[in-house]
């Protein structure tokens, strides 16, 4: 028959196992919550990217030929919701182009708005 030290050393053994299990779910909880947070942060940059990379595609195929010197882009065909284009063609010569990108996009509650000037050669 075991005596009731043995069965409350064990019982003690049982608590700080659990206490120990628990503090480890907290850590890898908060490490999944950053990893979360950095993923979406990569996401909002490779979108803002691809605007970016879309409205200078547009402007150099468009500029020299286009009356608009301000334009909202409709980029719903690249499948990003709450995101947004514009293009503003400040100077157009024959071989040169002076654009601004402006590019806006969104997911959750954060948001990124950038914008840029860029020399295209037509």
């Amino acid at each position: 028959m075991k005596n009731k030290r043995e069965k409350g050393f064990v019982l003690i053994l049982v608590v700080m196992a659990m206490a120990l299990i628990a503090a480890q779910m907290a850590v890898m909880a908060s490490i999944g919550k950053t990893s979360v947070f950095e993923s979406g942060t990569a996401h909002l940059g490779a979108v803002e990217r691809n605007l970016t990379a879309s409205g200078l595609a547009w402007a150099k195929i468009n500029a020299a030929t286009h009356d608009e010197k301000k334009l909202e882009l409709d980029v719903s065909g690249m499948g990003v919701r709450d995101s947004a284009l514009t293009v503003i063609i400040e100077t157009a010569g024959d071989d040169r182009a002076e654009v601004e990108i402006s590019t806006t996009c969104r997911r959750g509650r954060r948001e990124v708005n950038k914008s840029g000037k860029y020399n295209l050669r037509l």
